[in-house]
């Protein structure tokens, strides 16, 4: 049975999540909120510089919109007042605009039965990522489904403590540059001055929030998990060089022919022998891309290279979530 859905906040994660849903058939999506002009948002479904689009847009009226001959009705609340005309199974929260879970508590039950995040919430909302600790799923009605990087490197080092358990763990995230960021030098309402620095000409040292997101999903990471962000100019894919320790030696081959056989029926891992760069990440699914020569290992040291398309990937794997969710 399909499942009705909504989504608040039409980014690149709202409207790539749009594009991913429709071709999923356990789900109908029901409903859009931004503050776009409806044209507008039509423009931006139809056409994407980066994930090339197939999808067929077109506004009925103004509070109605058909995607692939579906109809769907849109929205431009500058609140979430729009819920109480819906009556859905999810709504899927990217906005970031509204970032606490009480914030949805007057449309439980009543208008929606249960709300994803598609970020890192800084309360007590439980957060998932799929085939890492989304078994221990108990029912909540709002939750978070982490996000990009922590999505990325939690499969990972889930299976890598699992084989050999890690002591510490630094890692950096490469990351393409965000709508956050600035074309040319110019003025930034972030605090952090580099930001107004150009995305497109400067590799941009960052803060990042992947400890703590990571050591949130895998409670045995915590205080033993650092990390920093460098944007980098790419539109889009990550790739976190995650550097780590382990509580006593390892064998390379031990470790490859392990991690072949740990991820070979998974649906989120991908492991490959092929040399490869950025751009042959975009658009892929998975949530975690493995080049297994690229891992080094000195003693109990090891040095390994985990990709994504922080958009598409990310976006399956919040998906999978949701789907999960839903069929509890």
């Amino acid at each position: 049975m399909q499942k009705s859905v909504v989504v608040n906040g039409l980014g690149r994660i709202g409207r790539g999540i749009v594009r991913e849903i429709l071709k999923k058939e356990n789900f109908r999506l029901i409903a859009l909120n931004d503050i776009y002009d409806i044209d507008h948002l039509v423009y931006l479904l139809k056409y994407d510089s980066v994930h090339k689009s197939s999808l067929k847009v077109y506004k009925k009226d103004n509070e109605t919109i058909f995607i692939n001959g579906k109809e769907v009705k849109y929205y431009s609340s500058k609140d979430l007042s729009f819920l109480k005309n819906i009556k859905a199974n999810l709504l899927i929260e990217c906005s970031g605009v509204y970032d606490k879970a009480s914030y949805f508590y007057p449309f439980l039950d009543k208008n929606i039965d249960r709300v994803l995040f598609a970020f890192v919430i800084k309360d007590n909302t439980p957060m998932f990522v799929f085939e890492v600790n989304h078994q221990n799923y108990l029912g909540e009605k709002i939750l978070s489904a982490a996000s990009c990087t922590s999505t990325c490197v939690t499969p990972i080092l889930k299976i890598l403590n699992d084989f050999i358990s890690i002591k510490r763990v630094f890692a950096t995230t490469i990351h393409s540059y965000n709508a956050d960021q600035n074309l040319l030098d110019s003025k930034t309402d972030s605090l952090d001055f580099r930001k107004a620095r150009s995305s497109t000409l400067n590799l941009l040292p960052i803060s990042s929030g992947i400890a703590y997101a990571t050591s949130r999903i895998l409670p045995f990471l915590k205080g033993k998990i650092l990390g920093c962000s460098v944007r980098v100019p790419v539109c889009d894919v990550t790739a976190i060089d995650l550097s780590l320790e382990f509580e006593q030696s390892v064998d390379k081959f031990n470790l490859i022919e392990y991690l072949k056989k740990q991820t070979k029926n998974s649906k989120r891992i991908l492991l490959l022998n092929t040399p490869f760069v950025s751009s042959d990440i975009i658009s892929s699914p998975y949530s975690s891309i493995i080049d297994l020569s690229s891992i080094e290992i000195i003693d109990n040291f090891l040095k390994i290279f985990i990709w994504q398309d922080n958009e598409i990937g990310y976006i399956n794997a919040l998906l999978d979530t949701a789907s999960f969710i839903l069929e509890k």
